[in-house]
């Protein structure tokens, strides 16, 4: 046997070494891989079943409060109504809502005009609150 065919001979046996190593380097990644799949999968699970349970519980103090408001606005939708059917006939009541209702209307074109113009700012919103509550606050008084 010549040098050549003893150097092929000691590469291919070297090489088969590097696979045997490289096989078994691969079942241990693989392993490894499947112990942290395995792991980080009950983890999601484990954090989605929390995660669901605390939702549930919020959804359902979530209706409690839905109905609880629900009843009050009921309740508060009844007083108004009976305060309107009490008040259809006063005078003063209807004034107050043909007036409101007129200066509402009235604002809100004027607004509107000044803000397609360009003209609508601040100081001018503010002053018509101004404006608004000197309104109220007379009203009130006339209607003693």
């Amino acid at each position: 046997m010549n040098a050549a065919e003893r150097s092929a001979r000691d590469l291919e046996s070297q090489g088969k070494q590097y696979l045997k190593e490289g096989q078994n380097l691969y079942g241990k990644y693989a392993e490894t891989a499947k112990e942290d799949y395995a792991k980080l999968s009950k983890s999601a699970q484990e954090k989605y079943q929390q995660f669901s349970r605390e939702a549930s519980k919020d959804l359902e103090k979530a209706k409690k409060e839905g109905k609880k408001l629900g009843a009050e606005a009921k309740k508060e939708g009844k007083q108004a109504e009976e305060w309107a059917e009490k008040n259809k006939g006063n005078p003063v009541v209807v004034g107050n809502i043909v007036v409101v209702a007129a200066l509402a209307g009235l604002l809100g074109t004027q607004a509107y005009r000044m803000k397609q113009a360009g003209t609508l700012t601040w100081k001018v919103a503010g002053a018509w609150a101004g404006v608004v509550g000197l309104f109220a606050v007379g009203d009130y008084y006339v209607s003693q």
